[in-house]
């Protein structure tokens, strides 16, 4: 699996993400999401949620991709626990994402909000392949 560590930013939330794949990068991405949001809070695997994604770069689609987790959240109160299938499709410089998710509902006494993220930024957002590693900045808003 892929590393994340938060960076120091001036008025939002930043980590650094890298991962042996773009699969790997966008997985880690939203393990780093959820553990911002959530810390340590227990999440189950109970239902499941499919997602189909469609961008013109790769940074949009990781933007999309998460700002749907963060949908998921923040409106339908639904917590993403784990990607369970995830592909990435580069057609004609058409760049696909198929996902299925699982995780439960959010319940107040049992989940703790540890921080609240608004919206997923492009600022800073540039992925980058160094030979082995892909890694990109994310800055959340919060």
């Amino acid at each position: 699996m892929g590393k994340y560590i938060t960076i120091d930013h001036t008025a939002d939330l930043a980590i650094k993400v890298s991962g042996e794949s773009l699969k790997d990068l966008f997985i880690t991405a939203v393990v780093a999401w959820r553990e911002l949001v959530l810390g340590d809070s227990a999440i189950r695997n109970r239902e499941f949620r499919r997602l189909n994604i469609e961008a013109q770069s790769v940074e949009e689609l990781l933007v999309n991709f998460l700002s749907e987790i963060n949908y998921f959240f923040q409106v339908r109160k639904w917590i993403c626990q784990e990607v369970k299938q995830l592909e990435i499709v580069n057609e004609q410089n058409t760049f696909f994402l198929h996902a299925n998710l699982s995780g439960e509902n959010f319940i107040l006494n049992r989940h703790e909000v540890q921080s609240e993220i608004k919206a997923v930024t492009f600022h800073q957002l540039k992925i980058e392949y160094n030979g082995n590693r892909y890694s990109t900045i994310i800055v959340f808003d919060t």
